[in-house]
C-alpha cells in the first residue's frame, strides 16, 4: 500500500507530498523503524522522496488493456474481464435486477446524496502518463424522471477534492419506461483512482432509479454529448 500510494503520487505529482504517520505502531501505519520491518519503511520514503525531487515518473502497466480502445462492463461479464471493474463503496451499493429483457444494475439511495451512484475503476493498463480525452457511453432503462451524468477523476479544481468529481453533462430522464443509449465527455481525465472505493468514475443518477445494462469507455471520441436515443 505505501508503495502503491507513492507510485500514485508521482504519476500526477503536486509541489509537495505529505506522509504520515511516523510512529502509530498502534494502527500499523508507522513508518519509523520497528522490531517488525527494521528500517524498511524508512528506505521506502528515501527510494521514492528522490524520485520525487528528481521527477521521476512510473510507467503504466502494460496488461490486457494496453492496446485496447475500448473497455466494458455489464453485470455477466465476470469482474473486470472488460477493462472496468465495478466498485462497491458505502455509498455506491447495487442490486442485481431483470429488466426488461435484461439483467441491470440499480445503485441504491444514499443518505443524503439525493440520488445514486455507480462506481468503477478503469484497469490500469489501458491508462498513460497524459490526461485522457474519452467518452463514456451507457445503456439504461429510463424508469422515471430525472438526471443521469458523469462524475470523473479529471483536472477541473474547481471540482471536489481536486478535481476527483469532474463533472461531465448530464442527460435528461423522462420515465418512457425503454431502454435508451447516453454518451458522455469526459475531458482531461487523470484517473488516479482517487474516488470512493479507488473508483475512476461515477453514475450519478439524480431523483430516479437507473437501471444500468452496459457502461463502455472508449479513447479519443470526445464529441458533444448524444440525447438519449
Amino acid at each position: 500500500f505505501f508503495e502503491q500510494s507513492w507510485l500514485k503520487f508521482l504519476r500526477r505529482p503536486t509541489h509537495f507530498v505529505m506522509i504520515e504517520t511516523w510512529n502509530e505502531f498502534h494502527e500499523g501505519t508507522d513508518i519509523a523503524e520497528s522490531r517488525e520491518y527494521g528500517r524498511q519503511y524508512i528506505e521506502l520514503t528515501r527510494k521514492y522522496s528522490d524520485r520525487f525531487k528528481k521527477g521521476w515518473k512510473p510507467e503504466w502497466p502494460k496488461g490486457s488493456f494496453h492496446n485496447a480502445s475500448v473497455v466494458a462492463a455489464t453485470p455477466d461479464l465476470a469482474a473486470g474481464q472488460g477493462g472496468l471493474l465495478l466498485v462497491l463503496p458505502e455509498d455506491g451499493q447495487i442490486r442485481l435486477q431483470n429488466q426488461a429483457g435484461r439483467k441491470a444494475w440499480v445503485g441504491a439511495p444514499f443518505r443524503g446524496a439525493g440520488g445514486s451512484y455507480v462506481y468503477f475503476a478503469v484497469d490500469d493498463s489501458f491508462k498513460g502518463n497524459a490526461l485522457l480525452n474519452l467518452t463514456v457511453e451507457v445503456e439504461y432503462f429510463d424508469t422515471m424522471p430525472g438526471r443521469l451524468g458523469v462524475e470523473f477523476d479529471g483536472s477541473d479544481a474547481n471540482a471536489p477534492f481536486n478535481g476527483a468529481y469532474s463533472r461531465s453533462d448530464a442527460v435528461k430522464l423522462t420515465g418512457e419506461q425503454r431502454w435508451k443509449t447516453a454518451s458522455f465527455n469526459l475531458q482531461a481525465a487523470r484517473f488516479l483512482n482517487s474516488q470512493n472505493g479507488g473508483a475512476d468514475f461515477r453514475l450519478v443518477a439524480e431523483g430516479s432509479t437507473v437501471p444500468i445494462s452496459k457502461v463502455t469507455l472508449a479513447r479519443e471520441k470526445v464529441r458533444s454529448f448524444r440525447r438519449a436515443e
